[in-house]
């Protein structure tokens, strides 16, 4: 994925999240952030209408990928 700072048509905007994930897809779209990951055989689509900013994102990106970790790994996540 290309990740340079451009603006589609549609409104949308990618960013580069690093969460520690198998792949990352993280893109911006009008009032609201999105992110979708793989880790392992688990995908997840997170989104935030209140912080769409890229350290927000990758705040709430990283929980995600320790807490499927730890669930796969047969260990309780935390919050």
């Amino acid at each position: 994925m290309n990740t340079a700072k451009r603006k589609e048509a549609d409104g949308t905007e990618p960013l580069t999240v690093e969460a520690g994930a198998d792949e990352t897809e993280a893109f911006t779209e009008r009032d609201r952030g999105d992110v979708i990951m793989r880790v392992g055989a688990v995908v997840v689509h997170l989104n935030s209408d209140d912080d769409k900013t890229t350290a927000a994102l990758e705040q709430f990106s990283v929980l995600q990928v320790e807490r499927i970790e730890k669930a796969a790994a047969g260990q309780e996540p935390e919050a």
